[in-house]
């Protein structure tokens, strides 16, 4: 007998429980109001703006799940953001002025499927500074063969920190020392964190430039700029031809100046048939200097060799990227 009443009290608490729940839930829906028109309207770096559409005489602001503040405005913006992120806003519109529920209860109920009138959006910052911009180990990132083409490819990475993909890029070539913009190029966003483009500019050529990228994201049809990345100066290598002569099985190679080269350096790898070649710095060359000759080059071995250049503007100096190489190969004496 006692452990039959111990059970019917124990259903009767669960029932009042249950009771208490769906009256509360009754509460919350009928001093809640539906929101409408969440949407974001701007972004920082650090920040980002929302705003809706007026419908009821005060708001509940949530972050990330979390309560943030009560007021009467139809926009908010939430600080503290890092470059690249995002966090989930959730408005709730009352208008009881003194809500019998607490803001967390609101939340929970408001969400809800049965008695939802809270609205979420997910608001973003601007995008982080992109790395690994022309970078030449990898080409992904970096393509220019100045004997070919003038065509220049160059890629970039999202910052590591970065939670989504920007919806457009915006890359900036200018001159090596920055003083002059040769062109600008939009780049729309992938879901990839690697993003590249190419682009062929005449004045480049035996030059170089300099090139710096930033990512974006568009509200209203308005652009939000991001970070800029580090600007990267791009060196050509030298352009080179190359003669071979059997004679001494011998190897010359001529190429045109680089503007404002101080000197050249020669590179040569004594087995570039492996699939990972070597190169070593062999010579430096004066500024007036086009040319380099090889000699004596042994039969069945395949010599690589490219050319860089040391350049100096105002009292910073630069050097070539290498992303190409000449070889040289005899079979016979």
């Amino acid at each position: 007998m006692k452990a039959k009443k111990i059970i019917q009290r124990s259903c009767f608490t669960l029932m009042l429980m249950m009771a208490m729940l769906f009256a509360m839930s009754i509460a919350v829906s009928a001093e809640t109001v539906p929101v409408t028109g969440l949407t974001q309207t701007g972004a920082t770096k650090s920040t980002a703006t929302v705003k809706w559409d007026a419908s009821a005489s005060g708001y509940l602001v949530y972050v990330n799940g979390q309560f943030v503040t009560r007021q009467t405005g139809t926009s908010y913006k939430v600080s503290g953001l890092a470059a690249g992120n995002r966090a989930e806003v959730v408005i709730i519109g009352y208008n009881n002025e003194t809500l019998e529920a607490d803001e967390a209860s609101i939340y929970n109920f408001a969400m809800q499927g049965v008695y939802g009138t809270g609205i979420a959006i997910y608001a973003y910052s601007t995008p982080g500074k992109p790395g690994n911009v022309a970078n030449s180990s990898s080409s992904t990132t970096f393509d220019w063969n100045p004997k070919s083409s003038n065509a220049v490819k160059v890629g970039w990475t999202l910052n590591a920190k970065d939670t989504y993909a920007a919806d457009g890029w915006q890359v900036v070539v200018s001159t090596v020392d920055g003083k002059k913009k040769l062109k600008t190029l939009t780049v729309a966003g992938t879901n990839s964190r690697t993003v590249s483009t190419s682009f062929n500019i005449k004045s480049v050529k035996n030059r170089g430039f300099s090139v710096k990228v930033r990512g974006y994201i568009t509200l209203n049809s308005k652009n939000q700029y991001g970070v800029w990345s580090a600007s990267k100066v791009v060196i050509p290598q030298a352009a080179t031809n190359m003669k071979l002569s059997s004679k001494n099985r011998s190897a010359t190679i001529k190429w045109k100046k680089i503007a404002n080269a101080t000197k050249y350096e020669v590179y040569l790898c004594k087995d570039a048939s492996v699939s990972n070649p070597k190169f070593k710095k062999v010579k430096t060359l004066s500024a007036g200097k086009t040319s380099y000759t090889i000699s004596k080059i042994p039969l069945y071995k395949r010599y690589g060799i490219y050319v860089k250049a040391v350049v100096k503007y105002g009292k910073k100096s630069y050097k070539s990227v290498a992303a190409y190489y000449d070889t040289a190969y005899f079979s016979y004496a």
